[in-house]
């Protein structure tokens, strides 16, 4: 069900009995939306944690997609964390991992989770290709602030889905739609200073070794200077959110979460009653 977070719009699963003391805040990733968590979001729920899928652009209908920037975006992460009664754990991917990296400082979350990370490519410029899915095509959105469009039907089924079972591609890529050209354009060709580290939460870096979205040197890069706790799928690509990897990714970053944050990530007995 959809709530509202602050002045923005959410989607909210509870679960029947909650068990710890920090909701979970879910970041989407390019050409997407809340959506791409109903998989994984009912898998954490049925754990015990309250999830919490943010909408980027729900509350910028009155603006064109492609003139919201990267900033915008990190103002809604850092406005809507702030709504919660205390500190969320914060996990991104693709696009989202970036944003959720850049709040951090903002934000101060209990944890960290960057799921197959897109990075900006200025932070590792040696390690290209970065994005390649942004075609010439795309150059009006890139210049001129427009809806950047989802990359064709074949090249998100090469790039983005290619280890996701068949049966599914369709069904995530008809939900895509465009997003913004100033974003994309930051990604491709601004510059943004990396955050300070060591950051100040436990923080996991996970990527699939086939991703052809991003570099496996890039993703290994981030984790090393984030100084975090790294998990890899050796025979998985950049979509890991749908199919039966989306339950084996919830289970193993709902055990590095207990592990990482202890007794304190635990509601008091009487609250769990």
């Amino acid at each position: 069900m959809k709530q509202r977070l602050a002045a923005y719009t959410a989607e909210v699963l509870f679960p029947e009995r909650e068990k710890f003391t920090a909701p979970l805040l879910l970041l989407p990733g390019l050409w997407t939306g809340s959506w791409i968590w109903q998989e994984v979001a009912w898998s954490f729920s049925q754990r015990g944690w309250s999830c919490w899928a943010l909408d980027l652009y729900e509350q910028s209908a009155t603006r064109r997609r492609g003139e919201i920037s990267l900033d915008d975006h990190l103002t809604t992460i850092t406005t809507a964390s702030a709504a919660f009664d205390c500190p969320p754990i914060v996990i991104g991917f693709d696009l989202g991992s970036l944003l959720a990296l850049l709040a951090a400082t903002r934000t101060q979350p209990r944890a960290l989770v960057c799921i197959s990370p897109l990075l900006l490519c200025h932070w590792q410029a040696d390690l290209r290709p970065a994005l390649p899915l942004v075609r010439l095509a795309a150059l009006p959105a890139l210049l001129w602030n427009r809806g950047h469009p989802p990359p064709s039907r074949r090249l998100a089924r090469d790039f983005l889905f290619h280890t996701v079972p068949a049966g599914l591609h369709d069904q995530l890529y008809d939900r895509f739609e465009p997003d913004s050209g100033r974003v994309v354009r930051t990604l491709t060709r601004g510059r943004t200073d990396f955050p300070a580290t060591p950051l100040s939460c436990p923080s996991l870096v996970v990527w699939g070794q086939q991703d052809r979205m991003v570099p496996a040197p890039a993703v290994r890069w981030l984790a090393n200077t984030l100084q975090a706790a790294s998990l890899n799928y050796p025979d998985q690509g950049h979509w890991l959110l749908a199919g039966p990897q989306a339950a084996t990714l919830v289970g193993d970053v709902h055990r590095w979460l207990v592990r990482s944050l202890g007794e304190s990530l635990l509601l008091p007995p009487e609250e769990d009653e």
